[in-house]
């Protein structure tokens, strides 16, 4: 009869609503009576931080494992040190683990290291365009390597620079500067050789270099030098071929009708006669 009353009283301990177990008590604290004397807690001061705590244990001097370890790591400085050391060694040994591979996956991909599933993995990527990808990439570097071992450094015939012609032609004697300079010279030589002819006018295959080099590199119209650094640039005194006589007046394209010019003067001319044709071309 008592044993049904406490089940109906429950727990006589202040907050548990619990049915009673023996005297009064559930289970719970039930064997902490038995174990300790007294059903509840106690209150007591971390010795490490000074808060206080309630505790069933009465030997408890930490309110936390956190309190209990920095205690312990005040009182013991040396081994607190060590075990620091000792974790750092073992960190820096440490391999970095392996992306998550699950068992329904083959791997990971060679291109965007990206998991991918059995049934679509093509020979180790994750799927057709990664696996193009790959092969673009390891073709460029094949290409590039062979390209290395076959490359030259030649200097241009113009300006004298170093160029490797593996970027364009194999056979090419010019830099790409002075190759597009060359090819507006040649247009424009074209043009001229065209409306003179229509103009029944004198018409050579006048090369620029060959003036220039005939004038010394130098304007002749106001006799400042003209560097050949400085061809097809857009400087003042960049070198320029001048028609002494202008087309527009009657002149002919030849080597006696032309002459060095720097940027500038060539400018101030347009389409003035300036200068005296030379005897000899």
């Amino acid at each position: 009869m008592a044993d049904a009353e406490y089940k109906r009283l429950g727990c006589k301990a202040e907050g548990c609503d619990k049915d009673s177990h023996g005297l009064g008590l559930c289970a719970t604290h039930y064997r902490r009576l038995k174990r300790h004397g007294s059903h509840d807690p106690a209150n007591k001061i971390c010795a490490n931080c000074g808060v206080g705590f309630a505790t069933v244990m009465h030997n408890a001097m930490y309110c936390s494992k956190v309190c209990k370890v920095q205690a312990w790591r005040a009182s013991n400085p040396e081994k607190t040190l060590e075990a620091a050391k000792r974790s750092a060694e073992v960190q820096a040994k440490r391999k970095p683990a392996p992306p998550p591979c699950s068992r329904i996956y083959a791997g990971h991909c060679k291109q965007c290291s990206e998991p991918f599933v059995l049934r679509s993995a093509a020979h180790g990527f994750c799927s057709q365009e990664c696996k193009a990808a790959c092969a673009a990439r390891d073709a460029y570097e094949r290409s590039l390597a062979q390209h290395k071992k076959q490359a030259a450094e030649i200097r241009c015939d113009e300006c004298g620079c170093l160029f490797c012609p593996l970027y364009g032609s194999s056979h090419a004697r010019l830099c790409d500067c002075c190759a597009g300079v060359r090819k507006t010279e040649r247009k424009r030589m074209h043009r001229l050789a065209r409306k003179m002819r229509q103009r029944t006018q004198t018409v050579e295959a006048v090369n620029p270099i060959k003036v220039f080099e005939r004038d010394g590199w130098r304007c002749q119209l106001c006799k400042r030098p003209t560097p050949r650094k400085l061809r097809g640039s857009l400087d003042d005194r960049a070198p320029e071929l001048d028609h002494i006589l202008p087309v527009s007046f009657g002149g002919e394209h030849s080597y006696r009708n032309t002459q060095c010019a720097c940027r500038a003067c060539n400018a101030a001319k347009s389409n003035k006669p300036m200068g005296q044709m030379l005897l000899i071309g």
